[in-house]
């Protein structure tokens, strides 16, 4: 009358299984990471457009010098997703370099 002690739930499964991530964590980090990198660069783009134009900014609409606020977050919106684009694609590019580095080095001393 003794149970099996390989159950589902028992420690000892959970050690010799390796952890498994389901899909949806992993696409939910990727989307918030995303998301966070836009947000990032956006917000870093429109500091800097703030310091650059700050007169134009300082105005009410209508007055002299004043640039329409559409036209300024577009822009920032424009330069953030190409900061944004041009470091992933360089990370890209450098990471990919590098596992070919290491994979013929490791076939080399073979």
């Amino acid at each position: 009358m003794e149970e099996d002690s390989n159950t589902g739930d028992s420690p000892r499964n959970a050690e010799t299984e390796p952890y498994k991530e389901s899909v949806a964590t992993k696409v939910a980090f990727l989307a918030g990471l995303t998301f966070v990198s836009l947000f990032a660069g956006l917000g870093l783009k429109l500091g800097l457009a703030g310091r650059r134009y700050r007169r134009s900014l300082r105005n009410k609409p209508g007055e002299e010098g004043h640039e329409d606020p559409v036209l300024l977050a577009s822009r920032a919106l424009a330069w953030g997703t190409a900061y944004s684009m041009g470091g992933t694609g360089v990370l890209v590019l450098v990471s990919t370099g590098v596992v070919k580095f290491l994979n013929r080095s490791s076939k080399q001393q073979e």
